[in-house]
């Protein structure tokens, strides 16, 4: 086991948003969120890196503990963060860097790579993201394709051991998310552990070993990728019908 949750609550001003969530992900999982708009698909995937951090509950990730009763320690979620990256819906990439200098910026400042192993190590990833002759452009001057693979490389620079994605195939066209199911897929190859939020039943499909559907802020269906066939409740079978 790479993370588990127990009784995880978190609340937005007065409304709660996530009700006692509890799960465990293992080493390599591709474990998939789904549910409708509003179900807390989104919010649960920031409690992993802590972008969201819980009023109650706690979380295991490798060598951390957090008990959310208690204040978190900021070095603790920093630490947390070079072992979780994420993988943004808007990218996030700096857009006054090139390519090359959204690569290494990170692993430069954060984890005090020197310069020559970080320019190595941004241009084995830029030709395993197929981002060839692209280090010097600048994130406007990419598609919108070409700028996820670089949020991506951009997140592996940091060697995490968990990944996070958020609405991956949003406003991409179908060939772009053939390419993405490909690199899922690779990563998962490698020991990297994913987790992604979606709408798309058909890409869960593709990637997914184990899914959470989630409705209201609570975990419905919990399974492994055979209950995206075989549902085990009418709430999940009603989604993936639709």
């Amino acid at each position: 086991m790479i993370m588990r949750l127990d009784n995880i609550n978190c609340f937005y001003g007065t409304n709660q948003c996530l009700f006692d969530v509890s799960l465990n992900i293992e080493k390599g999982d591709v474990l998939v969120l789904l549910g409708p708009s509003g179900a807390g698909k989104s919010t649960l995937l920031r409690v992993f890196n802590l972008l969201e951090i819980p009023k109650a509950g706690a979380m295991h990730i490798d060598d951390q503990d957090f008990l959310f009763d208690l204040p978190v320690n900021q070095s603790d979620i920093s630490h947390l963060r070079q072992k979780v990256g994420m993988v943004f819906q808007q990218y996030n990439l700096w857009p006054h860097m090139t390519v090359l200098e959204n690569l290494v910026e990170a692993p430069i400042k954060v984890k005090k790579m020197p310069r020559e192993l970080a320019n190595a190590k941004a241009a084995e990833l830029i030709k395993r993201l197929r981002l060839y002759d692209l280090e010097s452009r600048y994130p406007l001057q990419l598609s919108g394709g070409q700028q996820q693979r670089v949020s991506i490389a951009r997140a592996l620079m940091m060697e995490p051991e968990v990944l996070l994605f958020d609405e991956p195939t949003a406003a991409l066209d179908p060939a772009i998310t053939t390419q993405l199911i490909s690199i899922v897929k690779e990563l998962s190859a490698t020991g990297i552990t994913q987790v992604v939020v979606t709408h798309e039943v058909e890409l869960a499909r593709k990637i997914a070993t184990h899914v959470i559907y989630l409705e209201g802020g609570k975990i419905v269906e919990m399974g492994t990728a055979d209950c995206l066939s075989s549902p085990t409740t009418e709430a999940f079978s009603h989604y993936l019908s639709h």
